[in-house]
């Protein structure tokens, strides 16, 4: 994937890691950050099921809730300590 991304010029890579390196550690292992969000038990709730998804290998479900929540203008980031979310603004 590096790869085409740095064939293609998408910096997705890039992007990636900055997000990282922008959310806390704190945001990444419990999810916090969403504070104020009514939003926010759904949509961890729906990142939790396409975790799930993932993990039993149902990739088309795990790509449609990740395009639902596009959709809606979430963002989910894979990290080595799951999954995070942020609203695209």
């Amino acid at each position: 994937m590096a790869k085409m991304d740095s064939v293609l010029g998408l910096k997705l890579v890039e992007s990636a890691k900055e997000s990282l390196k922008n959310a806390s550690s704190a945001e990444i292992s419990t999810g916090a950050g969403h504070d104020g969000d009514p939003e926010a038990a759904e949509i961890d709730a729906l990142v939790a099921e396409r975790t799930a998804a993932k993990k039993a290998k149902d990739f088309a479900k795990a790509d449609k809730i990740r395009d639902e929540l596009a959709a809606r203008g979430i963002v989910i980031v894979d990290t080595p300590n799951g999954a995070i979310w942020k609203r695209n603004l």
